[in-house]
């Protein structure tokens, strides 16, 4: 039986589908640009001058972003963004009371709250996998005690790839209380 969910995806998506009005969505943004960010619902990209699509899909803007735990770099993601779109130019958006930062010192106690809810066989699996002890998962997680340290690092780590070296990389911190933007890496100052 499907979940409430997937039905309430299943109505929504049949009339979407069948709407002769509905124009292909272009992925490309002409300028070249591309935000890393993290999966955090609570980032407004109009806070960084992205609007949302319309119902009908179009926008003016067709930045790709690539929505991460934590804003951390996933290589293969950001490949597949570069080759999809002519990327110039990105920025690494971390925000304020990131789950993964707060998992830096709270991974321990929700660590044992995940055990409780969980199999023995998951969590062994948990461990096998990703690392037995809370040290381990918080580097298979990336955890960071910093936010603004954290986007330094994730704008090293781009521009060390090599198909991001001759790309101006910025950095910012969104605030999820009051929508304000802090640059703390403009990349054309980093050539």
């Amino acid at each position: 039986m499907a979940s409430a969910w997937l039905r309430q995806i299943e109505k929504a998506n049949e009339p979407f589908r069948h709407d002769p009005q509905f124009p292909p969505v272009r992925t490309n943004d002409p300028q070249g640009r591309l935000v890393l960010t993290c999966m955090d619902n609570r980032i407004n990209m109009h806070a960084v001058g992205i609007s949302a699509p319309l119902p009908d899909g179009s926008s003016g803007d067709r930045v790709p972003v690539i929505r991460t735990a934590g804003a951390r770099l996933e290589p293969a993601s950001l490949f597949v963004a570069t080759l999809a779109a002519d990327v110039r130019e990105i920025l690494v958006l971390g925000h304020t009371q990131c789950l993964v930062q707060r998992l830096h010192t709270a991974l321990p106690v929700l660590l044992e709250g995940w055990v409780d809810q969980h199999s023995p066989t998951e969590v062994s699996e948990l461990r096998a996998h990703y690392g037995a002890t809370s040290n381990e998962l918080k580097d298979w997680v990336r955890t960071f005690a910093d936010v603004r340290e954290s986007v330094i690092e994730e704008v090293k780590a781009v521009k060390d790839l090599p198909f991001c070296r001759e790309m101006v990389v910025h950095g910012a911190v969104y605030d999820v209380d009051d929508g304000s933007v802090e640059i703390v890496v403009d990349g054309t100052k980093n050539r």
